[in-house]
Protein backbone atom coordinates (compact mmCIF):
# COMPACT_ATOMS: atom_id res chain seq x y z
CA UNK A 1 0.00 0.00 0.00
CA UNK A 2 1.18 3.23 -1.21
CA UNK A 3 0.81 5.44 2.06
CA UNK A 4 0.81 9.01 0.74
CA UNK A 5 -1.84 8.12 -2.01
CA UNK A 6 -4.08 6.95 0.87
CA UNK A 7 -3.69 9.63 3.26
CA UNK A 8 -4.35 11.97 0.23
CA UNK A 9 -7.40 10.01 -0.24
CA UNK A 10 -8.23 10.71 3.09
CA UNK A 11 -8.27 14.63 2.43
CA UNK A 12 -12.04 15.74 2.59
CA UNK A 13 -11.36 17.32 -0.49
CA UNK A 14 -14.97 17.26 -2.61
CA UNK A 15 -17.88 19.55 -3.80
CA UNK A 16 -19.97 18.23 -0.82
CA UNK A 17 -18.35 21.09 1.14
CA UNK A 18 -19.39 24.33 1.80
CA UNK A 19 -16.88 26.74 -0.53
CA UNK A 20 -15.94 28.55 3.01
CA UNK A 21 -15.73 25.63 5.15
CA UNK A 22 -13.41 24.21 2.12
CA UNK A 23 -11.32 26.96 2.01
CA UNK A 24 -10.70 27.36 6.02
CA UNK A 25 -9.98 22.95 5.49
CA UNK A 26 -7.25 23.74 3.18
CA UNK A 27 -5.58 26.05 4.99
CA UNK A 28 -4.79 23.86 8.20
CA UNK A 29 -1.75 21.80 8.66
CA UNK A 30 -2.88 18.52 8.12
CA UNK A 31 -3.74 19.11 4.64
CA UNK A 32 -0.59 20.90 3.95
CA UNK A 33 1.18 17.79 5.82
CA UNK A 34 -0.55 15.18 4.07
CA UNK A 35 -0.03 17.46 0.60
CA UNK A 36 3.54 17.95 1.15
CA UNK A 37 4.39 14.02 1.88
CA UNK A 38 2.06 13.10 -1.41
CA UNK A 39 3.44 15.32 -3.69
CA UNK A 40 7.03 15.01 -3.05
CA UNK A 41 6.17 10.98 -3.59
CA UNK A 42 4.45 12.01 -7.43
CA UNK A 43 7.00 14.88 -8.35
CA UNK A 44 9.92 14.75 -6.33
CA UNK A 45 11.22 16.09 -2.93
CA UNK A 46 11.85 19.46 -4.88
CA UNK A 47 8.06 19.94 -6.34
CA UNK A 48 7.95 23.14 -5.55
CA UNK A 49 10.40 24.30 -7.98
CA UNK A 50 10.11 21.87 -10.69
CA UNK A 51 6.53 21.08 -10.32
CA UNK A 52 4.51 23.84 -8.07
CA UNK A 53 3.68 25.00 -4.87
CA UNK A 54 1.38 23.19 -1.99
CA UNK A 55 -0.68 26.87 -2.28
CA UNK A 56 -0.86 26.32 -6.04
CA UNK A 57 -1.97 22.67 -6.38
CA UNK A 58 -4.75 23.46 -3.72
CA UNK A 59 -6.11 26.48 -5.84
CA UNK A 60 -6.61 24.04 -8.64
CA UNK A 61 -7.85 21.54 -6.18
CA UNK A 62 -10.26 24.40 -5.78
CA UNK A 63 -10.74 25.93 -8.92
CA UNK A 64 -11.45 22.06 -9.71
CA UNK A 65 -14.40 21.69 -7.44
CA UNK A 66 -15.73 25.21 -7.11
CA UNK A 67 -15.53 26.63 -10.46
CA UNK A 68 -18.21 28.68 -10.19
CA UNK A 69 -16.72 30.88 -7.46
CA UNK A 70 -13.75 31.98 -10.02
CA UNK A 71 -13.84 33.97 -13.35
CA UNK A 72 -12.48 31.73 -16.16
CA UNK A 73 -13.61 30.34 -19.28
CA UNK A 74 -14.74 26.89 -20.66
CA UNK A 75 -11.34 26.29 -22.57
CA UNK A 76 -9.21 26.97 -19.05
CA UNK A 77 -11.68 24.77 -16.62
CA UNK A 78 -11.69 22.06 -19.41
CA UNK A 79 -7.81 22.13 -19.46
CA UNK A 80 -7.72 22.29 -15.90
CA UNK A 81 -9.78 19.43 -14.97
CA UNK A 82 -8.22 16.95 -17.25
CA UNK A 83 -5.53 17.85 -15.39
CA UNK A 84 -6.64 17.05 -12.34
CA UNK A 85 -8.80 13.85 -13.26
CA UNK A 86 -4.99 12.85 -14.34
CA UNK A 87 -4.33 12.97 -10.27
CA UNK A 88 -7.66 11.27 -9.19
CA UNK A 89 -7.18 8.23 -11.97
CA UNK A 90 -3.95 7.69 -10.23
CA UNK A 91 -5.49 7.83 -6.89
CA UNK A 92 -7.88 5.49 -7.64
CA UNK A 93 -5.89 3.03 -9.77
CA UNK A 94 -2.69 2.98 -8.40
CA UNK A 95 -2.45 -0.72 -7.41
CA UNK A 96 -2.98 -1.27 -11.43
CA UNK A 97 -0.55 0.94 -12.24
CA UNK A 98 2.65 -0.70 -12.90
CA UNK A 99 5.14 2.72 -12.50
CA UNK A 100 3.80 5.46 -10.83
CA UNK A 101 6.82 7.78 -11.51
CA UNK A 102 6.48 6.98 -15.28
CA UNK A 103 2.84 7.77 -15.15
CA UNK A 104 3.66 10.98 -13.50
CA UNK A 105 6.33 11.49 -16.13
CA UNK A 106 4.29 10.61 -19.13
CA UNK A 107 0.32 11.73 -18.77
CA UNK A 108 0.71 14.36 -16.15
CA UNK A 109 4.23 16.17 -16.59
CA UNK A 110 3.88 17.16 -20.04
CA UNK A 111 0.79 19.64 -19.05
CA UNK A 112 2.61 21.45 -16.01
CA UNK A 113 3.65 24.35 -18.16
CA UNK A 114 0.41 25.04 -19.59
CA UNK A 115 -1.89 24.56 -16.35
CA UNK A 116 0.84 26.83 -14.22
CA UNK A 117 0.24 29.51 -16.90
CA UNK A 118 -3.32 28.99 -17.31
CA UNK A 119 -3.86 29.25 -12.73
CA UNK A 120 -1.56 32.45 -13.01
CA UNK A 121 -4.21 34.22 -14.99
CA UNK A 122 -7.04 32.86 -13.05
CA UNK A 123 -5.41 34.01 -9.81
CA UNK A 124 -4.39 36.80 -11.53
CA UNK A 125 -7.96 38.11 -12.78
CA UNK A 126 -9.77 36.58 -9.54
CA UNK A 127 -7.18 38.36 -7.32
CA UNK A 128 -8.18 42.11 -9.21
CA UNK A 129 -11.72 41.23 -9.04
CA UNK A 130 -11.65 40.15 -5.24
CA UNK A 131 -9.52 43.65 -4.17
CA UNK A 132 -12.27 45.61 -5.98
CA UNK A 133 -14.93 43.92 -4.40
CA UNK A 134 -13.05 44.06 -0.57
CA UNK A 135 -12.43 47.46 -1.49
CA UNK A 136 -16.42 48.63 -2.26
CA UNK A 137 -17.30 46.65 0.85
CA UNK A 138 -14.66 48.82 2.54
CA UNK A 139 -15.39 52.03 1.47
CA UNK A 140 -18.95 51.42 1.98
CA UNK A 141 -18.82 50.54 5.12
CA UNK A 142 -16.30 53.65 6.22
CA UNK A 143 -18.78 55.95 4.44
CA UNK A 144 -21.40 54.37 6.57
CA UNK A 145 -19.91 54.49 9.63
CA UNK A 146 -19.30 58.38 9.05
CA UNK A 147 -23.07 58.47 8.70
CA UNK A 148 -24.36 57.32 11.43
CA UNK A 149 -24.99 58.34 14.81
CA UNK A 150 -25.88 55.59 16.80
CA UNK A 151 -22.43 54.12 18.90
CA UNK A 152 -23.70 50.68 19.20
CA UNK A 153 -24.11 50.37 15.03
CA UNK A 154 -21.13 52.35 14.49
CA UNK A 155 -19.35 49.95 16.64
CA UNK A 156 -20.42 47.00 14.90
CA UNK A 157 -19.61 48.43 11.27
CA UNK A 158 -16.42 49.54 12.59
CA UNK A 159 -15.40 45.39 13.47
CA UNK A 160 -16.64 44.57 9.56
CA UNK A 161 -14.52 47.68 7.82
CA UNK A 162 -11.39 46.66 10.02
CA UNK A 163 -11.76 42.96 8.48
CA UNK A 164 -12.27 43.70 5.18
CA UNK A 165 -9.22 46.54 5.20
CA UNK A 166 -7.25 43.26 6.50
CA UNK A 167 -8.03 40.81 3.80
CA UNK A 168 -6.75 43.26 1.42
CA UNK A 169 -3.59 44.25 3.24
CA UNK A 170 -2.81 40.45 2.99
CA UNK A 171 -3.15 40.86 -0.69
CA UNK A 172 -1.90 44.24 -1.43
CA UNK A 173 0.25 44.41 1.11
CA UNK A 174 2.27 47.97 1.25
CA UNK A 175 0.26 48.79 -1.65
CA UNK A 176 -3.26 49.06 0.25
CA UNK A 177 -4.23 52.40 1.40
CA UNK A 178 -2.96 53.57 -2.50
CA UNK A 179 -4.72 51.10 -3.94
CA UNK A 180 -8.06 52.32 -1.71
CA UNK A 181 -7.70 55.86 -2.26
CA UNK A 182 -7.27 54.73 -5.73
CA UNK A 183 -10.81 52.86 -5.82
CA UNK A 184 -12.46 55.32 -3.65
CA UNK A 185 -12.41 58.02 -6.51
CA UNK A 186 -13.91 55.43 -8.73
CA UNK A 187 -16.71 54.47 -6.34
CA UNK A 188 -17.26 58.59 -5.94
CA UNK A 189 -17.53 58.62 -9.52
CA UNK A 190 -19.98 55.82 -9.96
CA UNK A 191 -22.11 56.78 -7.14
CA UNK A 192 -21.38 53.28 -5.70
CA UNK A 193 -22.04 54.34 -1.81
CA UNK A 194 -25.28 56.13 -2.77
CA UNK A 195 -26.41 52.82 -4.52
CA UNK A 196 -24.75 50.71 -1.35
CA UNK A 197 -27.42 53.11 0.92
CA UNK A 198 -30.37 52.37 -0.77
CA UNK A 199 -29.87 48.90 -0.78
CA UNK A 200 -29.23 48.57 2.67
CA UNK A 201 -32.21 51.49 3.36
CA UNK A 202 -34.53 48.55 1.13
CA UNK A 203 -33.22 45.92 2.82
CA UNK A 204 -34.14 47.34 6.43
CA UNK A 205 -37.17 48.41 4.91
CA UNK A 206 -38.44 44.64 4.01
CA UNK A 207 -37.47 43.55 7.87
CA UNK A 208 -39.59 46.71 9.06
CA UNK A 209 -42.29 45.69 7.22
CA UNK A 210 -42.18 41.83 8.62
CA UNK A 211 -42.69 43.30 11.94
CA UNK A 212 -46.03 43.13 13.84
CA UNK A 213 -47.44 45.31 13.95
CA UNK A 214 -45.69 46.83 10.56
CA UNK A 215 -43.04 49.60 11.34
CA UNK A 216 -44.08 51.98 8.66
CA UNK A 217 -41.42 54.76 9.86
CA UNK A 218 -39.10 53.52 6.56
CA UNK A 219 -41.98 54.32 4.17
CA UNK A 220 -42.96 57.79 6.00
CA UNK A 221 -39.34 58.71 5.33
CA UNK A 222 -39.20 57.51 1.42
CA UNK A 223 -42.92 59.51 1.12
CA UNK A 224 -41.05 62.65 2.79
CA UNK A 225 -38.09 62.43 -0.27
CA UNK A 226 -40.93 61.87 -2.69
CA UNK A 227 -42.59 65.23 -1.48
CA UNK A 228 -39.45 67.09 -2.02
CA UNK A 229 -38.79 65.97 -5.19
CA UNK A 230 -42.00 66.69 -6.90
CA UNK A 231 -41.98 69.74 -5.15
CA UNK A 232 -38.55 70.34 -6.95
CA UNK A 233 -40.17 68.94 -9.91
CA UNK A 234 -43.11 71.37 -9.92
CA UNK A 235 -42.78 74.39 -12.04
CA UNK A 236 -40.96 77.43 -10.47
CA UNK A 237 -42.42 80.18 -11.24
CA UNK A 238 -44.98 81.72 -8.02
CA UNK A 239 -47.99 81.57 -10.18
CA UNK A 240 -47.70 77.59 -9.95
CA UNK A 241 -47.09 77.94 -5.98
CA UNK A 242 -50.54 75.96 -6.07
CA UNK A 243 -48.93 73.02 -7.10
CA UNK A 244 -46.23 72.86 -4.13
CA UNK A 245 -49.32 73.54 -1.57
CA UNK A 246 -51.56 70.82 -2.87
CA UNK A 247 -48.23 68.20 -2.83
CA UNK A 248 -47.39 69.01 0.47
CA UNK A 249 -51.14 68.69 1.72
CA UNK A 250 -51.37 65.56 0.59
CA UNK A 251 -48.00 63.83 1.37
CA UNK A 252 -48.55 66.05 4.84
CA UNK A 253 -45.74 63.90 6.71
CA UNK A 254 -46.97 64.85 9.92
CA UNK A 255 -50.57 63.80 9.43
CA UNK A 256 -49.15 60.40 8.39
CA UNK A 257 -46.91 60.04 11.61
CA UNK A 258 -50.00 60.72 13.51
CA UNK A 259 -51.98 57.72 11.34
CA UNK A 260 -48.69 55.38 12.68
CA UNK A 261 -48.97 56.20 16.18
CA UNK A 262 -52.81 55.74 15.97
CA UNK A 263 -52.69 52.26 14.65
CA UNK A 264 -54.67 54.03 11.29
CA UNK A 265 -52.03 53.98 8.44
CA UNK A 266 -53.35 51.30 6.29
CA UNK A 267 -53.73 49.96 2.67
CA UNK A 268 -56.85 52.88 1.79
CA UNK A 269 -53.87 55.29 3.12
CA UNK A 270 -51.47 53.73 0.89
CA UNK A 271 -53.22 53.85 -1.74
CA UNK A 272 -54.35 57.21 -2.50
CA UNK A 273 -50.91 58.29 -1.51
CA UNK A 274 -49.40 55.94 -4.59
CA UNK A 275 -52.08 57.30 -7.39
CA UNK A 276 -51.53 60.75 -6.21
CA UNK A 277 -47.93 60.56 -6.90
CA UNK A 278 -48.32 58.65 -10.02
CA UNK A 279 -50.79 61.28 -11.29
CA UNK A 280 -48.11 63.49 -10.54
CA UNK A 281 -45.16 61.79 -12.18
CA UNK A 282 -47.69 61.66 -15.42
CA UNK A 283 -48.08 65.28 -15.45
CA UNK A 284 -44.77 66.36 -15.18
CA UNK A 285 -43.36 64.04 -17.19
CA UNK A 286 -42.43 65.33 -21.03
CA UNK A 287 -44.59 64.57 -23.86
CA UNK A 288 -42.13 62.80 -25.91
CA UNK A 289 -42.01 60.04 -22.91
CA UNK A 290 -45.45 59.47 -22.38
CA UNK A 291 -45.78 56.42 -24.18
CA UNK A 292 -42.92 54.25 -22.14
CA UNK A 293 -44.81 56.27 -19.10
CA UNK A 294 -47.99 54.94 -19.85
CA UNK A 295 -46.61 51.41 -20.24
CA UNK A 296 -44.65 52.09 -17.14
CA UNK A 297 -48.25 53.35 -15.11
CA UNK A 298 -49.90 50.16 -16.38
CA UNK A 299 -47.52 48.07 -15.10
CA UNK A 300 -47.10 49.74 -11.29
CA UNK A 301 -51.24 49.43 -11.48
CA UNK A 302 -51.59 46.03 -12.47
CA UNK A 303 -48.41 44.38 -10.76
CA UNK A 304 -48.61 46.48 -7.45
CA UNK A 305 -52.10 49.01 -7.33
CA UNK A 306 -54.67 46.76 -8.15
CA UNK A 307 -53.45 43.84 -6.37
CA UNK A 308 -52.25 46.10 -3.30
CA UNK A 309 -53.69 44.23 -0.24
CA UNK A 310 -52.53 43.34 4.22
CA UNK A 311 -51.34 40.11 2.39
CA UNK A 312 -49.00 41.49 -0.76
CA UNK A 313 -48.19 44.39 1.62
CA UNK A 314 -44.92 42.83 2.96
CA UNK A 315 -43.86 41.99 -0.77
CA UNK A 316 -45.36 44.87 -2.59
CA UNK A 317 -44.76 48.04 -0.84
CA UNK A 318 -40.71 47.81 -1.05
CA UNK A 319 -40.98 47.16 -4.80
CA UNK A 320 -43.39 49.78 -5.19
CA UNK A 321 -41.19 52.35 -3.67
CA UNK A 322 -38.00 51.28 -5.50
CA UNK A 323 -39.75 51.80 -8.82
CA UNK A 324 -41.45 55.11 -8.17
CA UNK A 325 -38.33 56.80 -6.43
CA UNK A 326 -36.11 55.73 -9.31
CA UNK A 327 -38.68 57.19 -12.17
CA UNK A 328 -38.75 60.22 -10.11
CA UNK A 329 -34.66 60.27 -9.90
CA UNK A 330 -34.92 59.84 -13.39
CA UNK A 331 -37.10 62.88 -14.06
CA UNK A 332 -35.39 65.16 -11.54
CA UNK A 333 -32.19 64.71 -13.65
CA UNK A 334 -34.32 65.89 -16.49
CA UNK A 335 -35.78 68.55 -14.73
CA UNK A 336 -32.20 69.73 -13.27
CA UNK A 337 -30.45 69.37 -17.07
CA UNK A 338 -33.66 71.37 -18.44
CA UNK A 339 -33.07 74.09 -16.11
CA UNK A 340 -29.33 73.95 -16.26
CA UNK A 341 -29.40 74.71 -20.26
CA UNK A 342 -32.15 77.42 -19.66
CA UNK A 343 -30.01 79.17 -17.27
CA UNK A 344 -26.64 79.07 -19.44
CA UNK A 345 -29.18 80.31 -22.44
CA UNK A 346 -29.77 83.56 -20.10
Amino acid sequence: MLVYIELFNDLDIDKKNNFMDHLKYISTDLVNSVLNFYLSKIAGDDYNTSFMSNKDFLGLLTIYNYSEEFLLNNEELNIIKSYIDKFYYLNKNYKNIEDINNYYKTKIEPSNKLVKQIFKGIFDTNRENVCENYAKIYLNLKNLVNDLSESTSKTEIETYKTHYYNLLKEILKDNTDSYLNTQEKKQIDNNEYDNFRKKLFMDNLKKDLNKEPPDFAGVVYLIDIIRKKLCYISPTNSKYNSIKEKINSILDIDYFKQLIKNNVFDNNVLLNIFNFIIEKIKEFQSEDEDKELNSWVQDIKTKYIDNFSNETLKTHLPILLDKIMSKIEKLELNVTNYRNKINNIK
